[in-house]
């Protein structure tokens, strides 16, 4: 570590002299000189102010006074670790509050994206480590809208996960910024949405499932049938099938699907589990015995599922 500055109350930039890999939270330990006590490091991010400089961020803040940061088993790129007389470095706290707003560091896809994977997965990265709730919406050119599903890979980090997109189709995802706060101090990234809008692959790169549903029953009542690919972590994909079962899933990314359908008695669109006062049944279900495989370029048909 070359240097250790506190850039307001709840915010220390550390300066190394090369770059160091690997880096996690648990291993910088910050410490008032005097009394001891310890002030929990919530994230380290690396730093846009500066080569080999990163961001430590505390929780609770820090005070005027002298503080102590220790770093323990960080390496440099060949392996090597900070030796033991230089782990620890002091440094002068600041009482200022931190009134800079997290930012978007980068948007996967990108505005004007082409070519974009059909089993992508959207990823946003952000400056300061950020509560969990997040408002985005994905839609097509039509203006129809598909579902996400989002996940944080890290403090910093998050994934929108959606079905598989159609081939050499264009979309707009948009991303409430006033949704998004950041985990210290509740501060939002803005008060706008940020929007952006790209186009998908070729379907060359895409295959496709075909097959019917069989109702033992014969009932008149619609069928639900849904592709899940277990290969990647996307949403799985749905449609209705037709009146005589039949149901088709175009555009799908190569890989292994697993199917299954319901007959869809409240037509919510997705299945029920039923529930047991008032006593309602459960919509009746069925999958595909296996997996299917769906090739680029290549219709795979055939598939049968059975409703009891």
């Amino acid at each position: 570590m070359q240097s250790v500055e506190a850039q307001n109350a709840a915010l220390l930039r550390v300066k190394f002299s090369e770059e160091p890999v690997g880096v996690t939270a648990p291993q910088f330990t910050v410490t008032d000189s005097v009394s001891g006590a310890p002030h929990a490091v919530v994230a380290v991010l690396p730093s846009a102010r500066g080569k080999y400089a990163w961001d430590v961020f505390l929780a609770p803040p820090l005070g005027r006074g002298r503080y102590l940061l220790r770093v323990d088993s960080l390496r440099d790129k060949a392996g090597h670790e900070i030796p033991e007389a230089l782990r620890s470095v002091a440094f002068d706290g600041v009482d200022a509050a931190d009134t800079v707003k997290p930012s978007l560091l980068s948007v996967s896809p990108a505005a004007r994206a082409t070519d974009v994977s059909l089993d992508s997965v959207f990823e946003v990265r952000f400056s300061h480590p950020m509560r969990a709730q997040v408002g985005a919406t994905l839609r097509d050119s039509l203006r129809n809208a598909l579902p996400l599903e989002a996940s944080w890979a890290s403090l910093t980090a998050l994934r929108l996960a959606h079905p598989p997109l159609a081939p050499e189709a264009a979309y707009t995802l948009c991303i409430e910024l006033a949704s998004l706060r950041d985990s210290l101090r509740g501060m939002a990234v803005a008060d706008t949405a940020f929007c952006v809008g790209f186009t998908t692959e070729k379907a060359s790169s895409a295959g496709s499932i075909s097959g019917a549903v069989t109702d033992r029953r014969g009932t008149a009542l619609p069928k639900i049938v849904r592709a899940k690919n277990v290969e990647k972590k996307h949403l799985p994909v749905q449609t209705r099938a037709a009146a005589d079962g039949a149901f088709s899933f175009p555009g799908l990314p190569a890989g292994r699907y697993m199917l299954d359908a319901w007959e869809d008695a409240d037509s919510s669109g997705a299945w029920s589990p039923g529930k047991p006062f008032p006593f309602a049944p459960s919509e009746r279900f069925a999958a595909a015995p296996d997996t299917v495989r769906v090739r680029a370029r290549w219709e795979t048909s055939g598939t049968r599922i059975t409703l009891p």
